[in-house]
């Protein structure tokens, strides 16, 4: 026995020395190997020819060819989303689990995002058919200076955030076109003018864009045939307006107009005063812009033009207006007192010296090769040095990310000044003055960027379904849709209209009244999954409490029979007011309260849609009443019923808002010992006992003292509490609530919530903001409008309650985004609440709201 143990020993441990040397060979190969070959390999590389770049000549007399894009060549997804599942080419994992969204709130991310990738110029250019976007540093030194940029400091490379995690990407890199930006110029064929944007961004990116100014000169090789003696054609130029009219996210948009060469001022202003007012026309289609902004050429005066509801308005220039030159920094080697004193502009091949300008810093020692290379000839003396920024030229790849990629430094020369400049290393200046920063900006910026990389490591998961990300889809529906064909002919439907195929998000703007109570039982975690669905970013309780003081989601106190099936079960018999059937001229009647349950047995009824039949006989056919614009579709099973509790939780998960109504008491109170004072403060302390931010909390209720309370016991909630006021719904209750804004306002009301139809009149057969509308706004109160898609069919008594108002101009179900419209834009509501939350996301998304 005891031999064969050992010879079993000895039998291993030769197998372990075998394994031991064969891996010792192994290793010593390697080393073998990489000690000859390495040495050979740089060789080679380093004998290797290195590619010249083909120089672009200008001939002098002869108008170059417009430039064509290169479309991108296609290739697998690596970040864009969505995915069903994994694929073997994605290069970043999910990471759902990282501390980053798990401990960070949304609100907070997002702060991440636009910290690091916005707050910068960025100037869209292509260079040999490839586009490119270079960040402005220093405005100063470019076009852009002619505008006034809101910018902040120079920003972290941010971008490598992208590449972390795919939920990173998918929630951040909006802000790549939202946060920033973007300066544009047609001056020549290296600064192409908007339509090369269609070219290489995704149409659910290029309306993300939310501020662009464009240095528009109408003799640039984007525009020749305008200044073609023979004729003048317009085509180019309208479709370049039509392409900014396709950018519905706009917010701001500056355009100058002008010239660039100075021998043709003479022919362009001619061309201008016969066309001017033709060449604007395009601006009524571009709608979307609030700042909307267009320079016309200097000593040409201010057009009175008819843009429609654009909201342009035409300016004088107040500089020269003609020469935009391409602009470098020099530093002479000698005789010059500041290395920074002298620029040079290249204007039609000449040379003019300006103003001192701020030093440039960390300059690269590989900078990029501008446009200006290429205008220059070869010649000697007089020997410069060239100091440029280091800002990269990053290549946009509409499918993924943003790749880095610097061009080699290389020589230039002037044929025009006879000198000849070569490039400088960051070692030459070393000495120069640094940017001007803070050390406080710089440290809440590295710690930002440092959190969130940190928190969502680059990682390679396994490629399997269950680890693919799955992104959240927001879904509007057809209903959108059936509404935007039924409007009349107009703006606003071409509007809507251009927003078909975008992508939608969730909306603050959009209010879910009760869920999507339309089609789903109302107050149901149905209800309330399918208004997340459809994009609200604000989900509604209304709060109500039961026998055991325990606080539930239900419209009223007292509605159960007529939104759950209480009158099907055995707990009919507690009703404040059994089932009575309809007899003789009585309609049948039941009242059924959340007081009479306790919490376990409100949670044991199950949820229907809202209605009852008051002609009936049954309790069955009593509650088979469900209103003719609504659906039983979405009833089926048992659509669970939510307490105050379940609604934090489940809104909380998905990241959205809240707005819970504290509904007034049909019993009388105290109820039980329970006041009136608990019962609003019950409220406010569910959302404090999970530490949910106040600033998602919009606490509503009709009764003012409530609102009161909230101001004085909980003022960070009480901050955002709205008044619903219902004084509205008389002519006299209409003039005391219009009369009494301002005293809430004193009081520290902040936000009133009339009924929609309170918030318009018809003047002249136009929908205008009512006397109450401009009073809230001049006391300085927000306003919250309800309900839409409450109404029923428009098309009979105009909408009845809610439209009344307006009743004799709403005569089909398109009319209700003519509302929409006005309250929004004319009115200025901070949202709307919607029994069908996707027709406001719809409008909201494609209105940038």
């Amino acid at each position: 026995m005891h031999k064969e143990k050992l010879r079993t020993r000895l039998k291993q441990a030769g197998k372990d020395s075998k394994k031991c040397l064969k891996s010792v060979a192994w290793q010593t190969c390697k080393c073998v190997l990489y000690t000859i070959c390495a040495p050979c390999l740089c060789c080679a590389l380093l004998c290797l020819p290195r590619s010249r770049r083909r120089r672009c000549c200008v001939q002098e007399g002869r108008p170059i060819p417009r430039p064509r894009p290169q479309f991108p060549t296609p290739r697998p997804r690596a970040l864009s989303l969505p995915l069903i599942e994994a694929q073997p080419y994605q290069q970043t994992a999910s990471q759902p689990n990282s501390d980053l969204f798990t401990k960070l709130p949304l609100e907070i991310r997002r702060l991440i995002y636009a910290e690091t990738l916005g707050g910068v110029a960025i100037h869209f250019r292509t260079e040999h058919g490839k586009p490119r976007a270079m960040k402005c540093v220093s405005p100063g030194e470019c076009a852009c200076s002619s505008f006034d940029l809101e910018l902040e400091e120079p920003p972290s490379r941010g971008l490598a955030l992208l590449r972390t995690c795919r939920i990173v990407y998918s929630e951040a890199v909006e802000y790549l076109y939202s946060a920033n930006s973007f300066s544009l110029a047609t001056v020549s064929d290296h600064l192409h003018s908007v339509d090369y944007l269609s070219y290489y961004f995704l149409p659910q990116r290029l309306v993300q864009i939310r501020n662009m100014h464009i240095d528009w000169k109408i003799d640039s090789l984007l525009f020749q045939p305008l200044i073609e003696p023979a004729d003048i054609v317009l085509e180019p130029w309208f479709n370049s307006w039509k392409i900014l009219a396709r950018l519905t996210g706009l917010r701001r948009l500056h355009i100058k107009i002008g010239y660039a060469r100075l021998f043709w001022a003479e022919r362009l202003d001619a061309i201008w005063e016969e066309q001017g007012a033709k060449m604007l026309e395009a601006v009524r289609d571009i709608t979307a812009p609030k700042d909307f902004i267009v320079v016309l050429p200097s000593h040409q005066p201010v057009m009175d033009l008819d843009v429609g509801d654009s909201r342009c308005i035409f300016q004088e220039r107040d500089d020269d207006g003609q020469a935009d030159p391409r602009t470098i920094r020099f530093r002479a080697k000698d005789n010059i007192r500041s290395p920074w004193q002298v620029v040079h502009r290249f204007v039609a091949g000449y040379a003019v010296s300006t103003n001192a300008i701020a030093p440039a810093i960390n300059v690269n020692d590989s900078p990029y090769q501008s446009a200006v290379h290429r205008t220059l000839g070869t010649g000697h003396s007089n020997h410069l040095g060239i100091a440029l920024h280091s800002r990269r030229i990053s290549l946009i790849d509409p499918s993924a990310s943003m790749h880095n990629r610097e061009l080699s430094p290389g020589k230039l020369s002037s044929r025009a000044m006879n000198m000849q400049y070569t490039w400088i290393t960051s070692s030459a200046i070393r000495g120069a003055p640094a940017f001007n920063f803070t050390m406080r900006s710089f440290i809440a910026s590295s710690v930002l960027l440092g959190l969130a990389s940190a928190a969502a490591v680059p990682a390679i998961e396994p490629r399997t379904p269950q680890n693919a990300h799955k992104k959240f889809n927001v879904q509007v529906g057809d209903r959108p849709y059936y509404l935007i064909e039924d409007m009349d002919e107009g703006p606003l439907k071409k509007k809507l209209q251009s927003c078909s195929e975008q992508d939608f998000k969730p909306t603050d703007f959009s209010f879910a009244h009760r869920g999507a109570s339309l089609q789903y039982p109302e107050h149901t975690l149905q209800a309330y999954s399918a208004a997340r669905r459809q994009g609200a970013g604000v989900i509604e309780c209304d709060v109500a409490f039961t026998k055991d003081k325990q606080l539930v989601c239900r419209h009223a106190q007292c509605d159960l029979h007529t939104t759950t099936n209480i009158l099907n079960t055995t707990l009919a018999a507690k009703c404040t007011t059994p089932f009575k059937p309809a007899a003789n001229g009585t309609a049948a009647s039941a009242k059924c309260c959340t007081s009479d349950l306790t919490l376990t047995e409100f949670t044991s009824l199950c949820g229907k849609m809202d209605g009852f039949n008051p002609n009936a006989t049954t309790a069955l056919s009593y509650m088979d009443g469900t209103p003719y614009f609504r659906t039983d579709l979405y009833a089926s099973g048992c659509p669970k019923l939510m307490t105050l509790n379940t609604y934090l939780d489940t809104v909380d998960s998905w990241g959205l808002k809240f707005t819970p109504e504290l509904k007034a008491p049909e019993v009388k109170m105290p109820f039980n010992g329970y006041t009136q004072e608990q019962y609003a403060q019950d409220l406010v302390d569910a959302f404090t006992k999970r530490k949910i931010d106040p600033k998602r909390v919009w606490l509503q209720s009709f009764v003012p003292t409530d609102i009161f309370y909230w101001i004085k016991n909980a003022p960070a909630f009480g901050a955002q509490a709205v008044y619903l006021d219902e004084r509205v719904d008389t002519p006299a209750g209409y003039a005391n609530a219009t009369a009494s804004l301002p005293d809430l306002a004193k009081r520290g009301v902040k936000i009133v919530a009339p009924a929609m139809f309170a918030l318009t009149k018809v003047v002249n057969g136009q929908i205008v903001p009512s006397e109450y509308a401009v009073a809230a706004k001049k006391a300085g109160l927000e306003i919250v409008a309800w309900s839409f898609e409450r109404a029923g069919w428009l098309s009979i008594q105009g909408g009845g309650y809610y439209y009344q108002y307006v009743a004799n101009v709403t005569n089909n179900e398109g009319d209700m985004y003519t509302v929409l419209d006005v309250l929004a834009q004319k009115v200025g509501i901070k949202a709307m609440f919607s029994d069908w939350p996707a027709t406001v996301t719809y409008y909201a998304n494609c209105f940038g709201l």
